[in-house]
């Protein structure tokens, strides 16, 4: 019992130190913060910082490590909700996006301060970012299985949900315009449907199929005569 409170008390401590950290690496970048603030807004000494975490690194690594692993969490129970899968995918692109404001501080560190890692840990957050693409290409797997999905490849199409759901925090601006659910509900819309009208579609396809036809025929001319095949 006793060595469960203390477990429960040294968990407590060491996330209220990333909590801090948090904090103070979004206001200031990783590299600006002082371990000294951390440890005086924590109202510990900077030895006792040293016992839960063995350098300023380590705890930069905890902090994405968390943001991302908080996410793959989420994207899982969406995904393995057993329902439709292309609703699954809508609402797993939703959560994806939203965390960027949800969670903007760790989002930021993520993004601007991964660099600061060393290998190791940045070996285990590549691993993280890895499962994430693969939980999406396994949906665009299983919507395509029920036959929902378009003729794409698939890392393809995963990578441009990767760039879809992250890209927005380069330039996304939370006070500003679009909103928040603009971003999101236009993102889908794009993801979904494309930004062509379906009358355009059909334009466009039977303009291919012209083009196909006078490529073929270009084709044809050339094979009755070309003489490379001829018998000499």
């Amino acid at each position: 019992m006793r060595n469960k409170k203390r477990r429960l008390v040294t968990k407590e401590r060491k996330d209220q130190i990333l909590q801090i950290a948090t904090n103070i690496f979004y206001r200031d970048g990783y590299e600006k913060a002082s371990l000294r603030e951390i440890a005086e807004r924590a109202i510990f000494t900077k030895a006792a910082i040293y016992h839960h975490f063995k350098s300023k690194e380590e705890i930069l690594f905890n902090v994405i490590s968390h943001h991302s692993g908080q996410l793959i969490s989420e994207l899982k129970e969406i995904s393995q909700k057993e329902g439709d899968p292309v609703e699954e995918l809508r609402e797993m692109l939703g959560k994806s996006i939203f965390s960027l404001e949800e969670n903007k501080a760790s989002a930021k560190i993520l993004m601007e301060d991964r660099h600061f890692l060393n290998k190791k840990h940045e070996a285990i957050i590549n691993n993280q970012r890895q499962e994430i693409f693969e939980i999406y290409m396994n949906k665009l797997k299983e919507i395509k299985s029920v036959g929902r999905l378009n003729d794409v490849n698939l890392a393809i199409a995963t990578f441009s949900i990767a760039g879809a759901i992250t890209f927005p925090y380069h330039w996304y601006d939370p006070g500003g315009e679009p909103s928040l659910e603009e971003l999101v509900d236009n993102t889908m819309k794009i993801m979904f449907y494309g930004m062509i009208r379906d009358e355009s579609r059909a334009i466009l396809k039977e303009e291919n199929k012209k083009r196909e036809l006078k490529i073929q025929s270009r084709v044809d001319d050339w094979w009755k005569n070309s003489s490379f095949f001829r018998r000499r």
